[in-house]
């Protein structure tokens, strides 16, 4: 069977975010808490397509992917990242998504009003959760809150 993809493009015309959208995968990421966690991530894995490329095989992204599944270390990650790099001859861009930043920064705030309910206390903030902090909403984890 002919490979296609590997036949040179002679229509002269780069190809822009090619890949994966939306993948949900397994994967295991640091936790404050526990160490670690098994949690299910949604990537996007997409490569830019110089003209002469006629396309890529798209499986390759997820083996590559779940080699470093079971752990997304920082270290991991970044020699997943040296791998995608070395393997196809690229530059890697990283675009910032859901969790991408947690605990980099602060989210100043003030508190509304506090109030107990089922045995919790609760704080009502000056913040928006789906503006500010929406990956509060999808995924399973909390912002730390500190009074000051």
């Amino acid at each position: 069977m002919i490979d296609i993809q590997s036949q040179r493009d002679t229509r002269d015309v780069p190809l822009q975010k090619v890949g994966i959208k939306g993948l949900e995968y397994p994967v295991r990421v640091l936790d404050k808490a526990n160490k670690t966690q098994g949690t299910s991530g949604v990537v996007d894995l997409f490569v830019n397509l110089p003209q002469h490329f006629k396309g890529t095989h798209m499986s390759r992204f997820i083996e590559i992917f779940h080699k470093y599944h079971t752990d997304l270390s920082m270290k991991q990650f970044l020699a997943l990242l040296q791998e995608i790099r070395e393997m196809y001859k690229v530059e890697v861009y990283l675009e910032p998504g859901e969790a991408w930043a947690i605990h980099t920064g602060v989210l100043r705030a003030r508190v509304l009003d506090v109030f107990e309910s089922l045995g919790y206390r609760h704080a009502i903030l000056d913040v928006s959760a789906s503006a500010h902090m929406p990956d509060v909403l999808e995924m399973p984890y909390r912002p730390d809150v500190y009074a000051v």
